[in-house]
């Protein structure tokens, strides 16, 4: 079936076909918009942009990891200016929505960090670790030291 096609990807990421994953990606993520199912779309176009780094091609990454943060933003200001109306609800979606937006920033960073760009890779990775206080109160990675510590390839988020 093709809604698994973004767990397909993920397996040929994992054992290193990046071509194949790409392919797979995109196909996941055609599928969801033309579904308009957001938050799929965000999760496929995270992965292209992960994909792409892990290719090394750090423009086109760059590029799907700002498309996601634009769905983000849209999604966040449409999704919890109407729809969602038990406090408990919108709590838990608003949670989980910035998580991704927190992810999608840390993807960023790591391209920023790996394009040269430090102090910019530092700006995305605070802006995430702002978030990550606000959502995760008294955790100890919000003692983070040096985040450009953390900008390594191996920890960008599929």
């Amino acid at each position: 079936m093709q809604i698994y096609r973004n767990e397909v990807g993920i397996a040929q990421f994992a054992k290193g076909d990046f071509e194949e994953a790409l392919k797979e990606f995109a196909d996941s993520l055609g599928i969801w918009q033309d579904l308009g199912i957001n938050l799929n779309t965000i999760r496929a176009l995270n992965n292209i942009g992960s994909t792409y780094f892990a290719l090394d091609e750090l423009d086109s990454a760059m590029e799907a990891f700002e498309e996601a943060l634009e769905i983000q933003r849209s999604y966040l200001i449409d999704y919890f200016g109407s729809k969602l109306k038990q406090p408990k609800e919108r709590s838990e979606a608003l949670k989980r929505a910035l998580t991704g937006v927190s992810e999608t920033l840390c993807n960023m960073a790591y391209v920023h960090k790996a394009s040269g760009s430090s102090s910019t890779a530092r700006f995305f990775m605070e802006e995430a670790l702002t978030i990550h206080k606000t959502l995760a109160p008294g955790d100890p990675t919000n003692e983070i030291v040096d985040l450009l510590s953390l900008l390594e390839p191996d920890n960008v988020h599929l």
